[in-house]
């Protein structure tokens, strides 16, 4: 039995928080079932804070998808990997998933892609997991603002009338989204974008160096200002 939590630092918590999630999933067992799959977002970071506003709170999105999901669905969680949960999420966070009877946690060894792959829909705050199930024509719920949130196939979600039509349209009907659609998607936003680097860790995956991405930036903001004493 999971001890009850004073100030955040009984011994006795700490001891049950070291041995959650226990409600894990076997992937050979996950990808025979009905799941939407949440990879959790790495806090703090703006991606989820102002980004997200209330549902920052990611166990709050939790909770509205444990109390929509139909019969015989469940949400699939991933930690991020980056840190581990014991350092920074706060044992609360936990304990509060840990009452959701239709959440099950996945481990971080098993390939997003793989997970995303046999999702009936990705689940995210604003993280670029959104992305990747656009590229993969897959359902998307976002419960913030970002770029893709105009793309095809992705459902923003403000409120729980919202998320029910949402659920609704992916668990009930058959969605079918011409690939038209996402070409003319594709190229509606590429007249946004810029080469560049935003981190040195890609810079070994990327063709721009950070000099030139320097150069992209300064020429973009020069011509933006520009653009502004003209009016």
């Amino acid at each position: 039995k999971v001890a009850t939590i004073i100030n955040g630092r009984s011994r006795r918590s700490r001891a049950s928080l070291t041995r959650l999630p226990e409600r894990t999933c076997n992937i050979d067992a996950l990808i025979k079932s009905k799941y939407f799959f949440f990879p959790l977002h790495y806090q703090p970071e703006c991606s989820s804070m102002p980004l997200a506003g209330e549902y920052h709170q990611q166990a709050l999105i939790c909770a509205l998808l444990n109390k929509f999901l139909p019969e015989g669905y469940t949400l699939v969680l991933k930690e991020h990997p980056r840190k581990s949960r014991a350092q920074w999420r706060g044992e609360e966070f936990y304990f509060q998933l840990a009452k959701l009877k239709n959440v099950r946690w996945i481990s971080t060894d098993v390939s997003s892609r793989e997970l995303l792959n046999g999702a009936a829909a990705a689940v995210t705050a604003t993280g670029t997991i959104a992305w990747e199930a656009i590229l993969l024509r897959k359902p998307v719920f976002l419960f913030g603002s970002r770029i893709f949130e105009g793309a095809p196939g992705v459902f923003p979600v403000a409120d729980e009338d919202g998320l029910r039509r949402a659920i609704h349209t992916v668990t009930e009907t058959s969605i079918s989204i011409d690939e038209c659609e996402y070409e003319k998607y594709l190229e509606n936003l590429s007249s946004f974008l810029m080469p560049g680097v935003l981190s040195p860790k890609d810079l070994e995956r990327s063709e721009c160096t950070e000099e030139e991405t320097a150069e992209f930036w300064s020429e973009t903001v020069s011509n933006y200002v520009e653009s502004l004493k003209s009016k």
